[in-house]
């Protein structure tokens, strides 16, 4: 096998390859009383829903720790997230 040894070619910038799918989902813009609601999979609402309130307890923000959310499954493949406090 041959290389081709080449200059000045420009390193891509990283592509983030693991975004979390929380990343998006509007908790500090929420006021209390609000909610928004989460499909997911068939069967997977349970998961997803321990996954987010993981998510939230990572984060180094400490606006998300001034807040308080509450999750509850609305069926098979969805769940409700809502602002308390």
């Amino acid at each position: 096998m041959q290389y081709i040894i080449e200059n000045d070619i420009p390193i891509p910038e990283i592509i983030r390859s693991r975004k979390s799918m929380w990343e998006d989902i509007p908790l500090l813009t929420m006021e209390v009383g609000q909610s928004f609601l989460v499909t997911a999979p068939l069967g997977k609402a349970s998961g997803r829903m321990a996954g987010m309130s993981t998510w939230i307890r990572q984060q180094k923000n400490p606006a998300y720790h001034s807040r308080a959310f509450t999750a509850r499954i609305i069926n098979t493949g969805e769940f409700r997230v809502w602002r308390t406090a």
